[in-house]
């Protein structure tokens, strides 16, 4: 099996989610998650903690089945969400691979860079 094959067939399972690739079919329904205002009113942390265990399980599937490839996440630098997101998925920050996106900055951040990076830090509330 190649790695086209595991990137394509694979699901990630942890504790509370099941992973995988989404196809056309799911489309529509991750568009009317993200329209409705309700999907975290109960509990808006529960947002940025399923991002995190969701970024965690990928960054730690491709460090296990692609150790040789990096691993990198583009971060606009006000999105105080994804950076904590980024730190406990344990990526590090790279400034000097930063970029201009198509809207704006783009902060890199990596794991399994051949450089050192430095460690980001959760942004204090």
């Amino acid at each position: 099996m190649g790695h086209a094959d595991l990137i394509n067939n694979e699901e990630l399972q942890t504790r509370r989610l099941s992973l995988r690739r989404p196809t056309r079919a799911d489309v529509n329904a991750i568009h009317r998650i993200h329209r409705d205002p309700r999907a975290y009113a109960h509990n808006p942390g529960d947002a940025l903690a399923t991002r995190a265990e969701a970024a965690t399980a990928v960054v730690d599937w491709a460090s296990a089945h692609l150790p040789d490839h990096p691993i990198i996440a583009r971060v606009r630098p006000d999105n105080a969400a994804s950076l904590k997101v980024a730190a406990r998925a344990g990526l590090r920050r790279a400034p000097h691979l930063d970029t201009d996106g198509e809207d704006g900055l783009d902060w890199i951040f990596t794991s399994n860079w051949p450089d050192d990076a430095e460690p980001i830090h959760e942004p204090r509330p």
